[in-house]
């Protein structure tokens, strides 16, 4: 088969790299076989693997860097950046095989790329910045962070906790404080306070802050003051609050 034939093979799905032999590869054959598939990079020839094969295979699966001598990565660090940028968990690996190579930089857009990750993030190089980018994309990344006990870690968890909106914090995260103080500027995050955190300060705070609030507020706070003056005012859709007139909570995912 010619170069043509091997190519057209690969494109169309009808055979894989590991298929042609050896005597037959050639450098555009194998490129051709790893912009179809990232991993049949382990079946090109080392002597072969110029910079756009190994830029080719760890674009279209990043997991391909496995497949890449460590020594050739530290000369070619973008392709370590170009690998955690398309996901995010090569950064696992990273740590376990090449750990040298392994900088903020890496680690940030790991973390950007899924926000899980911040689970394989040296404690050496947690900050505000870095937790944030992965809460904000993934909020559960939280989670991840109660192993550290290093005083500026937890600095940082605590001023990023502050700034999540209540919709997109765990609840064991909440607590009175960061809940009062965000209903205080939007009345409707009150739909986000878990319940045993809900008091009277907590509805009329959120109320004062945005009336349509009584959407979220419980029955069991039908006799405060704000509520039945809210309702007598007669200003506001009888939809908002008629859970509260009618006896019935409505429960909100």
């Amino acid at each position: 088969m010619s170069d043509v034939n091997y190519i057209e093979s690969i494109r169309s799905g009808e055979m894989g790299l590991v298929e042609v032999p050896r005597k037959s590869k050639t450098h555009s054959i194998c490129l051709a076989a790893v912009n179809q598939n990232g991993l049949d990079l382990y079946h090109v020839p080392k002597y072969m693997r110029s910079e756009t094969i190994h830029y080719a295979a760890v674009y279209e699966n990043a997991k391909a860097i496995e497949f890449i001598d460590s020594d050739y990565l530290v000369h070619h660090q973008d392709l370590v950046t170009l690998a955690v940028s398309r996901k995010g968990q090569v950064l696992k690996w990273l740590l376990s095989e090449a750990p040298s190579l392994v900088t903020y930089d890496v680690c940030l857009k790991a973390v950007r790329s899924s926000g899980s990750c911040l689970a394989y993030v040296p404690e050496s190089m947690l900050d505000e910045s870095l937790i944030r980018v992965a809460v904000e994309n993934d909020a559960s990344a939280l989670n991840v962070l109660f192993k550290y006990n290093a005083d500026s870690v937890k600095r940082a968890i605590g001023n990023v906790i502050n700034s999540i909106p209540l919709k997109h914090l765990p609840d064991h995260f909440k607590s009175y404080e960061i809940c009062l103080n965000q209903v205080s500027e939007q009345g409707r995050q009150l739909r986000y306070v878990p319940f045993p955190l809900i008091d009277e300060r907590m509805v009329e705070t959120a109320l004062n802050s945005n009336p349509w609030a009584i959407e979220y507020v419980p029955i069991t706070f039908s006799d405060d003051s704000t509520v039945t003056s809210l309702i007598s005012g007669g200003t506001l859709p009888h939809h908002l609050y008629e859970h509260i007139e009618g006896g019935v909570e409505i429960v909100y995912d």
